[in-house]
């Protein structure tokens, strides 16, 4: 930990401290080694720079490393070499993944002192002590002595707190030699952060630990597979919990040193979470120093939870407090009145973090940072082009400073909210906030469109995603606006979503009509007090120029400008093709892809004979228009977290939504259906958590023992990465077993076909980016409860998808691709259209119209109600669902799984969920629903006289079904019968005992 604590001897901006003469003088102390009182002190560890100054517990003569001392981390990145924030709601701090800086390594401290602009780097080295002690304090309360490392003990959190893989199995077991064996498990945990797992010895370990007791000087594994394929990597940590805290005594020999510093110079204590302890040699004993009062940090706890604290005996007179209480948000939407013109979007996202109403007084078309007018009409244009100072329609490198000092930090650091690009047009970032498109239209030009394949209009959130989900590393924390109003105007052409919300607190969108997304109008995951009224959303975009992995090459851009730099001479050699550089593989897929954009964007024609436009069109080109990924939507709301996963597996934070007068339309989709090809170790992925196409980089895949990799301009340079970058921060996700580098570079196709293609795990029924496929929808709602909607149209949602291969994964009954639940993603959902689909829901839903519902080769459905529902409906209307409607009565006869018999329904009530009905205005279905089964095979011609003409499951309730004791034994009995007989009739329907399917033999209409 003597270079984690050289960590504590970091950055900040050099500048000598100036007292001015009426500063007040306070003695500051090198050290806690001679404290007799255990309390809060501030001490100056550094001997070379007094100046900077440092508030830690004293504790038995140890200076503890408390991190909720400094919460916002602005003086502690004064003595550390490198910090990473992690998620924030792990609430600690560890050194960055390729810092392999221990708390004790090698005996030196390295010292980097950067002066931001004025001053040149300075790198000072400092012999650092064998014998400087550690100590661990559990729960930060006293310093004592480790378990099993005695004064030698620091604190390390496991890699759950950082890395990719969130499923790792114990590490503490008997046989030594398995991957999945670290003897650090069998240490000392004093921060659960998980629970315990019970391991082949029949004892409880720990598999999630955010304190772990450790040597000082434990080495750090940089193996990226720990992080990515269920292993275990270890990296010093501060807590700023208090759950755990380490804890130095340096070695002074002549007692601490004393410095007079000036009050006015103590730095404001609030940090987040950094790396380790600090403790340097004083050979010469703790010193002291004097220094002004007004430089004293400003410490994040307030006076009276110091008090409380049971180890704070002793509180220095001098310490500076927070303020006790942060002021509420002000609301200023009446008073701060803000107009918005074309100029205000030409840098980047427009930023909203002032409370106010922002007025639109012009139409918008995003289009950020594009290249100059002369540079595109140059003969030599590259759209994509990394040799150019900057790249084209992506933050600046200034805007792209890391460490919020740029205004859009990520690009070049490879973490943070813009990371991948520009993601929004504008973000709202604070409370109290209306924007009033004011009749206008915001949308994306054409060209920054076609670019620009990650973007949202407005995004309620500084990121896209909650740190920890996603494609990407998005930084420690995201803040979203409260109280907000979108109202009045359009939102045209986006890459991904109009509005996008993530854990929104009072949300109204008013007259607003979103349409030509890709993804999805509107989206709010975690959102309460929500209110959707007069909006329309459709039709989605029919023109989508380019597959999903034109959006993984344009990602790529600025990590290519790294490999070049760093890697473009070197050599890699393919199996059977001839030694090519890196540079050439990074400007093969530079070629091909401005070849895509000639081609889209100019109309330009190629020699349909050109190999390399071959290759292209391959790999980028949509001859369809429609989404290609497994999912389209109009409007989605779900629980807290992406809703990538399967139906239903994040159903919760999220409450009371209102819908009123509601239109959707005109949504589609036509996956293009890939495998995540897994292994013992988890999911084999590419760096954006993308899929590995091995059929389309595959000559075939019909005899896999003969089996050649041919590549193509993507993935030759993924594997070339592969086998040249370690950075963790580079490869992300990156995850390729032996069996599958082995394949590409030795040509061993046995492998590829035995631990490959073969492997019993593979997951089909996913898309280009690994998420689960749920088809066509154009209402989704996932664990809300208090949805009451008023006034909902739905028409014309389409489901262009093939067949789902049963020839890759076989013949498997569900997909399993992300946390899918089988009893509602049964068989292969890729093909399905769903007009409006909810699961754990409780809510009121009247007067809702859902028709023009067609799948060409699955199911169709008006209304899903899956489980754990509980909802009234009246008033609900249903026609004109097909399901398989370009498939043959001989071609459904030779369905096999994981294709079902294409089944039609208009509401269909699941098992597990109760649904409560108006008899008199309830349910009403049409007469133009048809598939190759139906939900209303089963109902009687009586049950029709009644109007059943809906599938519905036991916990069904009759609003009237309390008049009459006769008609509730009557109806309980009937439904006893009917649920008996249903479920024998589609166990005829779908499978026999041998697995095959039975279908009808011709098309059966409801009526």
């Amino acid at each position: 930990m003597q270079e984690l604590i050289s960590i504590i001897c970091v950055v900040a901006s050099w500048s000598i401290i100036h007292a001015q003469p009426s500063d007040e003088m306070v003695t500051i102390y090198s050290s806690c080694n001679e404290v007799k009182e255990n309390g809060l002190y501030y001490i100056a560890p550094m001997a070379d720079y007094p100046q900077r100054i440092l508030p830690v517990i004293c504790s038995n003569g140890y200076a503890m490393i408390d991190g909720s001392l400094d919460m916002d981390t602005n003086t502690l990145r004064q003595f550390i070499t490198s910090w990473d924030e992690g998620p924030w709601q792990l609430g600690r701090i560890f050194s960055r993944l390729d810092d392999l800086s221990t708390f004790d390594n090698g005996g030196y401290q390295l010292i980097k002192i950067q002066n931001l602009e004025s001053l040149k780097i300075v790198v000072h080295v400092q012999q650092a002590p064998d014998d400087t002690k550690f100590r661990v304090a559990k729960n930060c309360g006293t310093c004592a002595t480790g378990s099993r490392f005695g004064d030698n003990t620091v604190y390390y959190t496991d890699s759950h707190t950082f890395c990719v893989s969130k499923y790792m199995d114990p590490g503490c077991i008997s046989d030594k030699d398995s991957w999945y064996f670290h003897p650090e498990s069998c240490n000392q945990c004093d921060a659960l952060l998980g629970d315990l797992s019970t391991t082949e010895d029949g004892y409880d370990h720990w598999i999630n630990c955010g304190a772990v007791q450790l040597d000082a000087d434990h080495p750090i594994d940089h193996d990226h597979n720990q992080c990515v394929a269920k292993g275990l990597a270890f990296h010093p940590a501060i807590s700023y919990i208090r759950d755990a805290c380490t804890c130095y005594q340096p070695l002074e020999v002549d007692g601490p040193k004393s410095y007079q510093v000036p009050v006015s110079v103590l730095p404001v204590i609030s940090w987040t979470a950094e790396e380790a302890c600090y403790q340097p040699l004083e050979v010469d004993g703790p010193k002291s120093y004097q220094v002004p009062v007004s430089v004293l940090p400003v410490i994040s706890w307030t006076a009276e939870e110091a008090a409380s604290y049971a180890n704070i005996d002793y509180i220095h007179p001098n310490i500076k407090f927070a303020e006790d209480v942060s002021p509420p948000p002000v609301d200023k939407r009446d008073t701060n009145i803000v107009y918005l013109y074309k100029q205000d979007f030409i840098d980047g996202t427009y930023r909203i973090r002032e409370t106010g109403t922002y007025i639109l007084m012009e139409d918008i078309a995003f289009n950020f940072n594009p290249p100059s007018e002369a540079t595109m009409n140059s003969p030599d244009f590259s759209p994509n082009s990394i040799d150019d100072e900057e790249l084209y329609w992506y933050p600046t490198k200034e805007q792209a400073q890391a460490d919020s000092n740029g205004e859009y930090p990520g690009l070049y650091n490879f973490q943070g909210a813009y990371t991948l690009d520009f993601f929004a047009g504008i973000t709202v970032e604070v409370d109290y906030v209306t924007i009033d498109l004011n009749g206008h239209t915001i949308s994306q030009d054409p060209i920054f469109y076609f670019q620009q394949r990650h973007f949202i209009l407005i995004s309620i959130a500084t990121a896209p995603f909650m740190p920890g989900q996603g494609t990407a590393n998005w930084g420690a924390e995201i803040f979203n606006g409260n109280h907000v109003t979108i109202k009045n105007g359009e939102l045209g052409l986006t890459a991904h979503h109009g509005i996008h919300g993530l854990n929104v607190e009072d949300l109204t969108i008013t007259n607003i009509r979103a349409y030509d997304y890709d993804v999805a109008g509107i989206q709010c995951n975690g959102c309460n007090n929500v209110l959707i009224s007069d909006c329309t959303v459709g039709p989605q975009n029919k023109k989508i120029p380019v597959l999903g992995r034109y959006t993984h090459a344009r990602s790529f851009l600025p990590r290519l400008t790294q490999l070049s730099s760093e890697h473009g001479q070197e050599y890699v050699t393919f199996h059977g093709r001839e030694p090519v550089t890196v540079n050439s593989l990074i400007y093969r897929l530079i070629d091909q892809m401005d070849m895509m954009y000639f081609h889209k964007v100019h109309g330009h024609i190629y020699d349909e004979d050109d190999p390399e436009w071959i290759a292209t069109k391959k790999l980028f080109y949509n001859p369809s228009g429609w989404m290609d990924g497994g999912t389209s939507y109009g409007v989605a709301l779900g629980g807290q977290g992406a809703q990538v996963v399967g139906i239903g597996d994040r159903p919760t934070k999220t409450t009371e939504i209102t819908i009123q007068n509601l239109e959707i339309f005109g949504v589609g989709n036509k996956l293009n259906e890939k495998i995540r090809f897994s292994g013992g170790l988890g999911a084999t992925r590419l760096i954006f958590f993308d899929a590995i196409d091995w059929v389309d980089v595959s000559d075939q895949v019909e005899d896999l023992t003969t089996s050649k990799y041919i590549g193509d301009a993507f993935t030759d340079l993924v594997f070339a990465i592969h086998k040249f970058v370690d950075s963790w921060y580079f490869l992300n996700s990156l995850y390729i077993r032996d069996s599958e580098a082995a394949y590409v570079f030795h040509g061993d196709s046995q492998r590829f076909a035995d631990e490959v293609m073969g492997y019993y795990d593979n997951a089909c029924g996913t898309d280009i980016q690994t998420h689960s496929s749920k088809g066509s929808i154009g209402f989704r709602a996932d664990g809300v409860q208090g949805l009451n909607i008023d006034g909902l149209y739905i028409h014309d949602i389409d489901n262009w998808s093939d067949l789902g291969n049963s020839d890759w994964c076989g013949l498997y009954e569900g997909i399993h691709a992300v946390d899918e639940d089988p009893d509602i993603q049964y068989g292969y959902p890729g093909s399905r259209a769903h007009g409006m689909i909810i699961d754990y829901v409780s809510g009121s839903f009247s007067n809702i119209r859902i028709e023009g519902i067609n799948s060409h080769n699955g199911e169709a459905a008006g209304l899903i109600v899956y489980k754990e529902c509980n909802v009234t409906l009246e008033n609900i209307q249903v026609d004109d669902i097909h399901a398989g409607s370009v498939l043959t009565s001989e071609e459904v006869a030779d369905m096999r799984l994981p294709n079902l018999v294409p089944r039609a329904c208009g509401v269909d009530i699941k098992d597990d969920t109760v649904a409560v009905i108006n008899d008199d205005i309830g349910i009403t279905t049409g007469n133009n629903i048809d598939g190759f089964e139906t939900c209303y095979d089963d109902i009687t011609d009586n049950d029709q006289e009644n109007g059943m003409y809906f599938r519905h499951s036991k916990n069904m309730i009759s609003e009237n079904n309390n008049n009459d004791m006769n008609l509730i034994l009557i109806g309980a009995i009937f439904c006893m019968v009917l649920g008996l007989y249903t479920i024998y009739r589609m166990n005829c329907l779908r499978l026999n005992k041998d697995g095959e399917y039975k279908s009808i033999d011709e098309s059966t209409p409801l009526i």
